[in-house]
């Protein structure tokens, strides 16, 4: 069997990181592509029409791009069944929430007694 590499699109980054999405503050898998001043998100198993685009002029102040850096995290990972004993008081995970449409969204959680 041959495997074939898959090919990227010019200017994609070839990693997933994760986005802290405005709209629900949900953090998401995405993809950067950069175009010109043009930045791409593609968001991981969504359709395109998810896709948000932010150019470099929309930015008007240091500020606006500093908030906009914080909602970008290195992927998380997720935790085996043999390592929840390893789940302490205080300690930050990432908590998957299932709305009654079956939709997930996953927000950041401080484990408490």
């Amino acid at each position: 069997m041959v495997t074939r590499k898959r090919r990227r699109r010019s200017g994609e980054h070839p990693l997933v990181i994760d986005y802290r999405s405005p709209e629900d503050d949900g953090w998401y898998p995405v993809r950067l592509r950069l175009s010109g001043q043009t930045l791409t998100l593609r968001y991981v198993g969504f359709s395109s029409e998810y896709n948000e685009w932010f150019s470099g002029t929309s930015f008007r102040a240091s500020g606006e791009l500093e908030a906009f850096q914080r909602r970008f995290r290195r992927t998380t990972v997720q935790l085996q069944d043999g390592q929840c004993r390893q789940v302490a008081e205080g300690m930050t995970v990432s908590a998957l929430h299932r709305n009654s449409e079956g939709d997930v969204t996953f927000y950041d959680a401080v484990v408490k007694k």
